[in-house]
């Protein structure tokens, strides 16, 4: 099995709330120094076979990866260009009810790039990228449920 880091987030939502959140408002909370471009939009193509690119008005599309799998609200997942050595890495995301809450898992793989003695290098720069991608998605999800 390929190297693969778990990371996990608690958030005060139902499952249905925390993937919509994920891949239909993307852009609303993906952290802007987690992009490539300054002043661009995020975006799912909520579908199999649908890309996740970003979009910039004068530098175009870069495309981040591929819809591999989209179970609402249980699961997405998707390969993940940017880090890329030879080939994409993956990325699983599971949306699981817990009481009030759902716990979002993030499993990322190295998938096809197959980095071997290269994998705990570029394994800790994931890990930090989603430690921080969670900890905005929280924020969102509480600025977003206030009130309610």
């Amino acid at each position: 099995m390929a190297n693969v880091i778990r990371k996990s987030a608690t958030l005060r939502c139902s499952p249905n709330d925390a993937f919509r959140a994920f891949v239909e408002k993307v852009d609303l909370w993906w952290p802007q120094g987690h992009r490539k471009f300054e002043g661009s939009t995020l975006r799912f193509e909520a579908r199999v076979g649908g890309r996740f690119f970003e979009d910039h008005p004068t530098d175009g599309q870069f495309v981040l990866g591929e819809v591999l799998e989209l179970t609402p609200p249980k699961a997405l997942r998707f390969t993940w260009h940017p880090g890329k050595l030879s080939a994409p890495t993956e990325v699983s995301v599971r949306f699981v009810a817990d009481g009030d809450t759902t716990q979002v898992l993030i499993d990322h793989s190295e998938g096809s790039a197959a980095m071997g003695e290269r994998w705990p290098e570029r394994a800790a720069l994931f890990v930090a990228g989603w430690t921080r991608v969670l900890a905005a998605l929280d924020v969102y999800i509480l600025s977003s449920t206030q009130g309610q």
